[in-house]
């Protein structure tokens, strides 16, 4: 007996970690670590799965948000808590930077009270670099398990091969009896913009005789899709860059909930917005069949309105309205009018034919005397789209047209040196003591005595120059990350004024942060290898705060817009880190937000 109980002990030392590894009715073919999850603490089976799903994090990510939505997962008590991949910025190679990115979402994750399983986006995987960084980290980037007999397959949307094609069809081999299958994915890979489509040809066969559901992310917009019965549902975001303009664009910040009880016929899933609780077809669900066909709708474009000293009593522009579809789109439009005016519209199309562009004039008159603030024309519209066999898919957006100041860049006089110094420059024109929008922390921000920035832009023949001063009652101490110090943003939209505007506008902008260095060290600047070739960016400290000049070459520009360019778009923002935390000071609104009015900033070539 005692020898027994001696083995016994010994046993119980040396068991494999594998047993800590396994839980209930959890199993998996991921033998070795690192594991791609958090933990496999389960909670007692009850017969019934619920769960939780994380989406976007990151693509310009908002402070505070994810972990807001980690505290609401744990009131809702799910089994377990999934994501759609994009929880770190990434896209550098500087492995420091990506384990303090990763410990940051470590942290918050760890403090869910269920296990945790990660997805790679393009953020966290956007370089050789990254994916060895990601593997070594979290392992396969592709994987699944089983957990109270439903079937989770998370997919790696960065490089689907047939090596996933194969790993599936070995899954579905040896999960026949499964009761629901879930899958996982960042980009939608069913989807024809992704990898045209070559992998889910193979992969969607796979799914025929199963129930399924399907979840990705990405497109920061919330939009469910239905084919043969089955839902496609791309997520909204959990943190990430997003305008927020609402439900029916599909932009708000969310957690999914998702049940499976014992004899539900198919999941029940219910969008948790951080401000509610609403259900999955939260916009009306279309047949997917209408995605390749109308993906994007009918898009919006106007040119803003520009304040000038001329403007008079009415203002008048023409609002452009693509259908990017290859079917043609039914349209229905309605203006709102600013306070103390009236809009006038006329020629509104009813139909607007397959991939086509349609001009629609609009003026606005103010009774009294012209407008001198920047303001907002609200432009609600519906298109909608009719396949034969299929019901009505209606796409409903809100958009805007700015009533904006314009203002001028002027050619150099004399020659402008990038190094920290002002003296080639006239006194900085543009005062931003009251910036128009202070985000992350606004309570940090104490007013100008706090921190407050000026600046300029001219041009030569060579290079587009900016110049930034910034006045600021403390500087922050140096800090390897660009982000976690003073320092200064310029978002640069060197595109045509055709192709300016809209919701994605600051996709297409070129971002420019720059953090000044501390005594003996060097600056920061944010992945320098985006930037334009011969671009100069220098950041000094100053007895008063810090400068930042820019020089940006003028080939960048005319490569867009040809060698007359006419214009380009222009914001501003500084970091300002003090002991009581940090803000961000934007000149203009920052485009991500919903107080972004189209065309603010916009510079012309005088």
């Amino acid at each position: 007996m005692k020898r027994w109980f001696c083995l016994l002990i010994i046993v119980s030392v040396l068991i494999p970690s594998a047993f800590a590894q396994t839980s209930g009715e959890f199993r998996t073919d991921v033998k070795d670590p690192p594991y791609p999850w958090t933990n496999l603490n389960f909670p007692d089976d009850t017969g019934a799965l619920r769960f939780v799903i994380l989406s976007d994090r990151t693509g310009g990510h908002r402070e505070g948000v994810f972990a807001k939505g980690v505290r609401a997962s744990n009131l809702m008590a799910p089994d377990l808590v999934m994501c759609v991949g994009d929880l770190i910025e990434g896209y550098t190679e500087d492995i420091a930077i990506l384990n303090k990115q990763a410990d940051e979402v470590d942290g918050m994750v760890a403090k869910l009270n269920a296990p945790f399983f990660y997805v790679a986006g393009n953020h966290d995987i956007s370089n050789s670099v990254q994916k060895k960084w990601y593997i070594k980290r979290y392992g396969q980037r592709y994987y699944h398990f089983v957990y109270k007999n439903v079937l989770f397959l998370v997919l790696y949307s960065e490089g689907p091969n047939d090596a996933q094609i194969a790993y599936t069809k070995k899954v579905f081999q040896d999960n026949p009896e499964v009761r629901w299958t879930f899958v996982f994915m960042h980009k939608a890979l069913f989807h024809r913009d992704i990898h045209k489509l070559d992998f889910w040809k193979k992969f969607e066969p796979l799914l025929k005789d199963r129930p399924y559901t399907v979840f990705a992310g990405h497109w920061h917009n919330y939009q469910p899709y239905t084919k043969g019965g089955r839902k496609y549902l791309l997520l909204a975001t959990t943190g990430g860059g997003s305008r927020l303009s609402g439900l029916e664009n599909g932009e708000f910040d969310e957690i999914v909930w998702v049940t499976l009880r014992k004899n539900d016929k198919e999941p029940i899933i219910a969008n948790l917005e951080l401000n509610g609780v609403l259900p999955w077809d939260l916009r009306p669900p279309t047949s997917l069949e209408y995605m390749h066909h109308a993906r994007d709708g009918v898009t919006f474009f106007s040119e803003p309105v520009f304040l000038t000293d001329k403007t008079g009593q009415s203002i008048s522009t023409k609002l452009r309205l693509t259908n990017t579809g290859d079917i043609p789109a039914k349209l229905t439009l309605d203006v709102v009018a600013p306070a103390n005016s009236l809009v006038k519209i006329k020629d509104v199309p009813q139909n607007i034919p397959a991939e086509t562009t349609v001009e629609v004039p609009l003026s606005i008159q103010f009774p009294k005397t012209s407008p001198r603030d920047e303001m907002r024309i609200a432009c609600n519209y519906t298109a909608e789209y009719q396949l034969e066999g299929f019901k009505p898919c209606k796409m409903t957006h809100k958009e805007s047209v700015g009533v904006v100041n314009k203002y001028t860049c002027p050619p150099v006089k004399g020659k402008i040196t990038v190094d920290g110094k002002l003296d080639d420059w006239p006194e900085l024109t543009i005062d931003v003591s009251q910036p128009k929008q202070v985000q992350h922390d606004p309570k940090t921000h104490h007013g100008p005595e706090d921190g407050r920035f000026r600046f300029d832009v001219a041009y030569d023949k060579d290079y587009l120059y900016i110049a930034v001063e910034t006045f600021d009652d403390a500087v922050s101490a140096p800090a390897k990350h660009v982000w976690e110090q003073d320092g200064v943003e310029v978002r640069l939209n060197a595109h045509p004024m055709k192709d300016r505007g809209g919701a994605g506008e600051w996709t297409d902008a070129l971002p420019i942060v720059v953090a000044p260095a501390g005594e003996g060290g060097e600056m920061v600047i944010w992945n320098p290898r985006q930037l334009p070739k011969g671009t100069k960016v220098v950041s000094v400290r100053t007895p008063m705060g810090h400068v930042a000049e820019i020089a940006v070459p003028i080939s960048y520009i005319e490569n867009l817009q040809g060698k007359d360019w006419k214009s380009f778009r222009l914001n501003v923002a500084v970091d300002d880190f003090d002991a009581d935390g940090g803000s961000q000071l934007w000149w203009k609104s920052d485009w991500r937000t919903p107080e972004n009015l189209p065309g603010s900033g916009t510079f012309e070539r005088k």
